[in-house]
């Protein structure tokens, strides 16, 4: 794929959904109609490791278990990143719906968001809101809940099984693996641990098709992404971008016309200088 220009998408922020509509054609599907929907948009998640997010729902399903559980991780510590909050702000149905529908999959009746410590203020909103996602769900005869949790403002209990930690009362350290959190994650149970942004991707996958997301990006990095840009720019704020644009293009865009690099990936990242710009 040859990649001309930015092209902004509005599959995340745009709000013109019916939840309990979405929510009746997912659960109208068997399990592995979901699963396969998922996996043939090509979403992989968000949070970093990019794993394919159909697999994880899979194979979270197929571990023998009494309990599962469903979180996620709104533990948003990266310097210079407030998407999440952002998406938490405008549209958090969409989150609980993600939530829903993997609950179907894995068999889970109980979702926990673990929220960053810093967005408290976020909170009565997001329970307000969460009230009338419950309703929507008793209203279709699911057994699904979901609570919200508030992180012990630990950079490190951004890492899955340190959250795991945390949430179970513990010091936020990370665990060895394996097992992993398909096997044994929360309370050692199987457990499908998502960022907010790949439930979002999921629960808008379930309402436009697989197809839709699979048109935009690459190969190899389906779908598009939110950015939060932020530093030496004239645009600073939150933007939904097709994948595949090379940091040359996203300068262009951005760019305060003297650009003399780029920090990508917060300040875990790295720092892309002028002269390789139009190399990645």
């Amino acid at each position: 794929m040859t990649y001309t220009k930015l092209k902004r998408v509005d599959l995340i922020f745009d709000q013109e959904v019916n939840p309990k509509e979405i929510l009746q054609k997912a659960y109208a599907l068997s399990n592995e109609e979901i699963v396969k929907e998922v996996l043939e948009s090509g979403l992989r998640g968000r949070g970093g490791a990019g794993f394919p997010t159909g697999l994880k729902w899979k194979f979270t399903s197929e571990q023998p278990s009494d309990e599962r559980f469903v979180i996620c991780n709104a533990d948003e510590g990266e310097p210079g990143t407030f998407k999440d909050r952002e998406i938490l702000f405008q549209v958090p149905h969409k989150v609980f719906g993600g939530m829903a529908i993997c609950a179907k999959v894995i068999g889970a009746c109980q979702g926990f968001v673990y929220l960053r410590g810093e967005y408290r203020f976020l909170l009565p909103e997001l329970k307000k809101q969460l009230d009338s996602f419950h309703e929507i769900l008793k209203s279709l005869n699911v057994d699904f809940r979901i609570q919200i949790i508030m992180g012990s403002g630990a950079y490190i209990c951004g890492e899955e099984s340190a959250l795991f930690e945390s949430m179970e009362g513990k010091r936020g350290e990370p665990r060895n693996k394996p097992p992993y959190p398909t096997i044994a994650g929360f309370r050692n149970k199987p457990t499908v641990i998502n960022n907010v942004e790949t439930l979002v991707y999921a629960f808008m996958i379930l309402r436009h098709g697989s197809q839709k997301f699979k048109d935009l990006g690459t190969t190899d990095s389906r779908g598009s992404k939110v950015f939060s840009v932020s530093g030496d720019t004239p645009k600073a704020g939150i933007y939904e971008l097709e994948l595949g644009m090379s940091v040359d293009h996203f300068v262009e865009e951005f760019g305060d016309g003297d650009t003399k690099a780029v920090q990508v990936g917060g300040a875990s990242g790295f720092c892309v200088p002028r002269k390789s710009l139009g190399k990645r």
